[in-house]
């Protein structure tokens, strides 16, 4: 249970109601899952991978441009 001693105990109520848990006495393995799930049930991961690499090819491109611009910068 939340702890009444706690200063922040009336907002920590009001928000989540009295029931808490520490999550470092639970075995990695089923943070990380319950994690996953509620991450998964939330965002389309297909969706989430192309946007991903998408990203990385973005990437490539500005780091492209830069070394072409700093390049030119530095002949000038």
């Amino acid at each position: 249970d939340a702890k009444p001693t706690s200063p922040n105990y009336q907002k920590f109520l009001e928000q989540y109601g009295g029931k808490a848990v520490e999550l470092d006495a639970c075995p990695v393995d089923l943070i990380q899952n319950k994690l996953r799930e509620a991450i998964e049930s939330i965002i389309d991961v297909d969706e989430f991978n192309v946007q991903v690499e998408l990203e990385k090819s973005d990437a490539a491109q500005v780091a492209a441009y830069r070394r072409v611009v700093l390049q030119a910068i530095t002949e000038a």
